[in-house]
């Protein structure tokens, strides 16, 4: 919503990842957002020691600033949510071949091999996993929810390895590591400390 994007598009989520924080398609792609190494380091870090593709709070930022981008450009949401998944030149050439920017027109009729199966179903499973969301119940009965994701983001004021920040909190290692999913396992094991001015995250309170 701070971006100004609909909230029922988080439902994309779904299609992407099925809400797997972990997963990592065939080809490369990772995390909720299944953001590509590519098109990942255009709005998130990604080293040898850190990939926040796998941040569910980093990674939706991400995921909002390229719909967003999207929608600037092609000027639906539909449209932007396709492009999501075939990258928005095909959506602007389709657008440009076509005379229309009405989706089901362009999954219909338009035709190039990097718009193929996968590009044209993209919309219409996003529709589905709305339509599932929207109407758990019903497909599901009551479904048990995890809590909501709370913590304090707290910046370090020396250099610091994640142990010893797990030995001056408090806050066992194993519980740092569900904060910080982003970072790789050698920042957990102290192979590399935290200079100062990094925010981390700590339980809430």
């Amino acid at each position: 919503e701070g971006y100004g994007i609909p909230a029922k598009i988080t439902r994309l989520v779904f299609v992407e990842s099925l809400f797997k924080e972990r997963a990592v398609s065939s080809v490369g792609a990772a995390g909720l957002w299944q953001f590509m190494p590519s098109t990942g380091k255009k709005y998130l870090t990604i080293n040898h020691l850190i990939d926040e593709r796998y941040d569910p709070v980093l990674a939706t930022h991400a995921a909002a600033r390229l719909l967003r981008k999207n929608y600037e450009l092609l000027g639906t949401w539909p449209l932007a949510i396709n492009a999501y998944n075939s990258g928005a030149g095909h959506l602007l050439r389709a657008i440009d071949q076509l005379r229309t920017t009405d989706i089901g027109t362009i999954v219909w009729k338009y035709r190039h091999p990097g718009y193929a199966f996968a590009s044209r179903n993209f919309y219409p499973e996003f529709l589905a996993a709305l339509e599932v969301s929207e109407n758990e119940r019903k497909y599901f009965g009551r479904v048990p929810k995890d809590p909501m994701l709370e913590f304090d983001v707290v910046e370090i004021p020396v250099t610091l390895s994640l142990p010893e920040v797990a030995q001056l909190s408090g806050v066992p290692i194993e519980e740092l590591k569900g904060l910080h999913p982003a970072f790789a396992g050698s920042v957990f094991e102290g192979k590399y400390a935290l200079p100062a001015g990094t925010e981390i995250r700590l339980p809430k309170g």
